[in-house]
């Protein structure tokens, strides 16, 4: 039975520009201090490959866009995997509550065997919300701060040339990349294939095929100058990355510091992270943010580095077959 105290909206597909920057305020509001433009929620599918399943939606009440709800495909996981968002001002529970009812409509996320949320520890109604419809804490993903006016500049320094003084070499994956040859794509796929496959994750992690792999990373020059690579020779061996809007210098998120097998316990991944937070410093950033697993290595590190924590990301999963009889009656949106 349609519950008749829940808010009564209008959906719409998520296309032009200016539905993408409705979303981005919207998509705002899941972080703390932070301005991302209509660009960021829309290229967070930028790495997805073409043929990943997707809807994207706002939800406005009385001509007021009040809520981005999104899903897409997991091709990283096994089996029908989703990950699903709904973003609105903190305490609308009605409204969040009636955007993930609205993305339940659509057969094919009905249909998946598992779906995945993130919910900020600091907000309980917004995990009520998500409990309701059975989901459960699968990880805790700590979120931490680094305010760069802060950081030593001489120690990071120090740390730094660690690269240099191992014989290896520095390199932005824009320079790597120059003339797009085939085999150096190939080595930086098989690099990162194998240390996705280490990185504390919710579900087993799938390597993507080579070919599904290069779809996805070929048109991808947005942050190449703010991403960088450690080489041993021609082989890619570490990796660290900004994302986060070019023109907004208030915040980059840190992604993908990571480091191959063989060269490990050797201090590159704390020599290369200081390397990028200089340049985030000297190129007029003030804070650096991240999220780790608890039992990600890397949560330690970027502690020595001085990140702090925040809040808690809480990873959640639920089953659709456990859900199926929660949602028999129907969605609560107009």
């Amino acid at each position: 039975m349609k519950d008749q105290s829940a808010p009564t909206l209008s959906w719409r597909p998520v296309e032009t520009d200016s539905d993408w920057d409705s979303a981005a305020r919207l998509y705002n509001l899941d972080f703390e201090g932070i301005a991302w433009p209509g660009d960021v929620p829309r290229t967070d599918f930028g790495t997805l490959p073409a043929d990943t399943p997707r809807l994207i939606l706002l939800g406005s009440r009385r001509g007021e866009d009040v809520v981005y709800a999104r899903c897409h495909g997991q091709p990283w996981y096994s089996g029908s995997s989703f990950a699903v968002r709904v973003s609105t001002w903190p305490g609308e529970e009605d409204l969040a509550r009636a955007g993930l009812e609205r993305l339940l409509e659509w057969g094919l996320l009905r249909s998946a065997t598992r779906w995945e949320a993130m919910v900020r520890s600091d907000r309980p109604s917004r995990l009520a919300t998500w409990m309701t419809f059975g989901f459960r804490v699968k990880m805790v993903a700590p979120e931490s701060h680094l305010d760069l006016h802060l950081i030593d500049e001489s120690r990071f320094q120090a740390l730094a040339a660690q690269i240099s003084a191992q014989g290896l070499t520095l390199t932005t994956k824009e320079e790597w990349h120059r003339g797009d040859l085939i085999d150096r794509y190939r080595a930086r796929y098989e690099f990162e294939m194998e240390v996705y496959s280490d990185i504390p994750l919710p579900e087993p992690f799938v390597p993507e095929p080579f070919e599904a792999w290069l779809e996805s990373n070929l048109p991808d020059r947005r942050n190449h100058h703010r991403s960088w690579l450690v080489l041993d020779g021609d082989r890619p061996v570490a990796n660290t990355e900004f994302h986060g809007p070019l023109h907004a210098k208030e915040s980059v998120q840190t992604w993908l510091t990571a480091v191959a097998r063989s060269h490990r316990r050797r201090g590159l991944a704390s020599a290369l992270k200081a390397h990028a937070l200089l340049w985030a410093k000297a190129a007029g950033y003030r804070w650096a943010r991240t999220d780790n697993a608890e039992t990600n290595p890397m949560f330690n590190l970027n502690k020595e580095l001085g990140f702090r924590w925040v809040y808690d990301n809480l990873v959640l999963e639920a089953s659709p077959a456990d859900f199926r009889s929660r949602a028999a009656s129907g969605p609560h949106a107009g």
